[in-house]
């Protein structure tokens, strides 16, 4: 039996809408399952800018106790989100009013000593077990790059920027 006329395209459209959704669903879900790992929150990229002068057990180990005070972190950079947001709108209100500035200030301040202060104590957590070897490790000095973009084109000593030869 074969189907011809209006009823036989109509069903040919709802044949291809069919298997085209269902190839999106399908494509969805492997594209969903196949990626890489998800992206770093806006906490852990504050945890790894933190612990970037840490040898890497620590900084996990600083990214374990982190997870663990999500809660606490989450919250407190969501009380920093809100008093930046205050201290702008204090800058463009009209009319300007200083005192208004000087106590959002004084909130985004006492928002980011929270927040420091928490990460403080993680790391103290961290450390009280670690040996006195391991923390030597700790760099004291420069720290390192957040991204190692390497030396710039031409620059054959391995520094950033223009080669010595031609600075002044």
């Amino acid at each position: 039996m074969t189907i011809r006329g209006p009823f036989a395209i109509g069903l040919l459209v709802v044949l291809f809408v069919s298997v085209a959704a269902n190839l999106l669903i399908v494509g969805f879900t492997v594209g969903r399952a196949s990626t890489g790992p998800r992206p770093p929150t806006e906490i852990e990229q504050i945890v790894a800018l933190g612990a970037r002068a840490f040898p890497a057990p620590l900084r996990e180990l600083i990214a374990e106790r982190s997870r663990e005070r999500r809660a606490d972190l989450r919250a407190q950079l969501r009380e920093v989100e809100e008093a930046r947001r205050a201290t702008y709108a204090a800058m463009r209100a009209d009319p300007f009013d200083a005192e208004t500035l000087r106590a959002a200030h004084d909130a985004f301040r006492a928002a980011t000593d929270a927040l420091q202060r928490t990460g403080q104590e993680i790391v103290e957590e961290v450390l009280v077990d670690v040996p006195a070897e391991e923390r030597q490790k700790i760099s004291a000095g420069r720290r390192p790059p957040l991204f190692d973009r390497g030396p710039r084109e031409g620059n054959r000593d391995g520094r950033r920027g223009p080669p010595r030869e031609t600075r002044d």
